[in-house]
């Protein structure tokens, strides 16, 4: 819905550039190459890409420390919220998770 967008870009986002505003599982550094979000850890470094339609979502992210991903597709009207979480629970990483869910203005 372009309602929900909105919403969305009206927030304040959870990971701002400037370091002491930012919440505590921000990466330190954040990229974008080839159609992938690139985002350093400083342990792990993580490749996300995502997208959909009206009535789909879908999230693919892949650690390229640990050498282990997660693909979630969604076709409901809730499908962020679904993906997030599922994604979040089958990686196993507090901070990515949290990020995951964060708001991005």
């Amino acid at each position: 819905e372009q309602t929900a967008i909105e919403h969305y870009r009206s927030e304040k986002s959870a990971c701002p550039e400037a370091e002491a505003e930012r919440a505590d599982f921000c990466p330190a550094q954040q990229g974008w190459g080839l159609g992938w979000f690139v985002y350093d850890y400083g342990d792990r470094t993580i490749v996300e890409h995502s997208g959909g339609d009206v009535g789909e979502r879908t999230l693919a992210f892949y650690d390229l420390t640990n050498k282990r991903g997660v693909v979630v597709l969604t076709n409901g009207a809730n499908g962020t919220e679904i993906l997030t979480r599922v994604a979040g629970r089958l990686y196993g990483d507090d901070r990515f998770a949290a990020f995951l869910m964060a708001p991005f203005g």
